[in-house]
C-alpha cells in the first residue's frame, strides 16, 4: 500500500517530531525511508540519515535526485526561543529559507509533502485553537521565520499541514498563550 508512496524523507531529525517519525517509519519500512540532520549534528548516526546543514542546498538538491523521493515529511526547523532572537539570520536560514529549499525540491519531485509547523506565528489575541486560514502575526523571531516559509508553502498545495502547539523556551508563558494554551 505504502510502496507508491516510497522512498520517503524525513527532515528535522534533532527535533522530537523528525526523530520519532523516522525511527517509526524506518522500523517498518526500511531503509527506503531516508533522514536528515544538520550536518555539525554529532549524535544520531544512524544508516540512511545524512548531514545536511541548511546552507547545503546543493546537497539537498543532490539527494532528491538521487533517491526521487516520494514522500517528505518536514520536521525541520530551530525552535530555540533565545538563539533565533539572538541570531535572526541563522533562524531565517534555518526556519524559512532551508523549508522553502525543501518545499521546493519535494514540488521539483511531486512528491507529498507532510510538514510540521507551529501555532507561534499568532499573536494570541484571538481565542485560540487556531485554523490555517486565521490571520498570523508572530511576536518572537522564531514565529516571524516560520511564518515566512508559510508563503511559498501555502502556493504549493501541500498534502498535509500539521501544528505544533507545545511552547519551548524562555518566551514559553507568553508563547503558550499565542499557541492557544491557557496555562503556564
Amino acid at each position: 500500500m505504502l510502496n507508491n508512496k516510497l522512498p520517503m524523507l524525513i527532515t528535522g531529525l534533532p527535533g522530537v517530531h523528525g526523530y520519532n517519525c523516522f525511527h517509526y517509519f524506518r522500523k517498518r519500512l526500511g531503509d527506503r525511508v531516508i533522514g536528515i540532520k544538520p550536518a555539525h549534528t554529532e549524535e544520531l548516526k544512524y544508516p540512511g540519515v545524512y548531514g545536511i546543514s541548511a546552507e547545503h542546498t546543493e546537497a539537498l538538491k543532490h539527494l532528491f535526485s538521487t533517491y526521487k523521493f516520494k514522500t517528505v515529511i518536514d520536521a525541520s526547523g530551530c525552535c530555540a526561543l533565545n538563539s533565533c532572537e539572538y541570531n535572526p539570520q541563522l533562524a531565517a536560514l534555518i526556519n524559512c529559507e532551508f523549508g522553502t529549499s525543501i518545499s521546493v525540491q519535494a514540488c521539483k519531485y511531486n512528491a507529498q509533502l507532510i510538514r510540521f509547523s507551529t501555532d507561534m506565528v499568532f499573536d494570541g489575541a484571538g481565542a485560540g485553537h487556531y485554523k490555517e486560514e486565521d490571520r498570523i502575526c508572530p511576536i518572537t523571531v522564531y514565529g516571524k521565520t516560520m511564518a515566512g516559509r508559510g508563503g511559498h508553502f501555502e502556493r504549493i498545495r501541500p498534502h498535509g499541514h500539521l501544528q505544533d502547539t507545545f511552547a519551548y523556551g524562555a518566551f514559553a508563558k507568553r508563547a503558550c498563550r499565542c499557541g492557544g494554551l491557557d496555562r503556564a
